[in-house]
């Protein structure tokens, strides 16, 4: 039997009126408390948006996880698949993403159009050859062909892979009309995590560079 990861210690900020500056406090205060991530959950309009403030977090930060939650009934999965690659990348591999939606068909499907498109780069893709003026191998970069019952896709990701291949996956902790959570139908390595709040120094800060190995996984490679 495969031991499944352990689950992360994770402050949960909501981003109702939340102004940066005490967002910045509260991650300060996380990470001295070495807390594996800060998670900034999307629940209203009168507050920033998660990915932007996890993104503006990321120089401010040095070892702390990023996640933000995700309402994957409210934007396109490329966008979001773009926006996430894009916060890994700024963070050095410490993003992770929390979806959630009041459909949960959809959130799965969302999360499939989003972990595909992250694999339509393989990881050594990027050649960089001035020499003979090729950036990019081209012809393996894959394009995601999937028509779903909300979404459908029909290209690649127009970005290239991030330190952790995919930001971590975090499984909803709320869930609409008390369904189970669709654990395998999501990711084969989606994590849960713990909620607590900053306090005393715990005796094992985390140390690893990347959120995915602070949740004792690999780096998510693509061939």
């Amino acid at each position: 039997m495969t031991t499944p990861p352990p689950a992360l210690r994770v402050l949960r900020v909501s981003n109702t009126d939340l102004r940066h500056a005490d967002l910045v406090a509260l991650a300060h205060d996380a990470e001295r408390a070495g807390l594996d991530a800060i998670l900034i959950g999307d629940d209203g309009d009168t507050g920033p948006d998660p990915i932007a403030a996890a993104a503006a977090l990321a120089p401010l930060t040095t070892g702390l996880g990023l996640i933000p939650e995700v309402d994957t009934a409210r934007q396109h999965p490329f966008g979001l698949a773009r926006r996430l690659t894009g916060l890994d990348q700024v963070s050095t591999g410490r993003a992770g993403w929390a979806p959630r939606d009041t459909e949960p068909q959809r959130l799965v499907e969302a999360v499939r159009i989003i972990t595909a498109l992250w694999d339509s780069w393989p990881d050594d893709v990027i050649r960089a050859d001035k020499e003979a003026a090729v950036w990019v191998d081209v012809e393996r970069v894959r394009s995601v062909d999937l028509d779903g019952a909300f979404w459908s896709v029909h290209a690649p990701l127009d970005l290239g892979r991030s330190l952790q291949g995919q930001p971590l996956l975090i499984v909803p902790t709320v869930w609409p009309r008390d369904i189970p959570v669709p654990v395998e139908a999501l990711a084969a390595d989606a994590v849960t995590i713990h909620e607590t709040v900053p306090s005393e120094p715990l005796p094992h800060a985390p140390t690893t560079p990347t959120l995915r190995a602070r949740a004792g996984l690999e780096a998510r490679v693509a061939a």
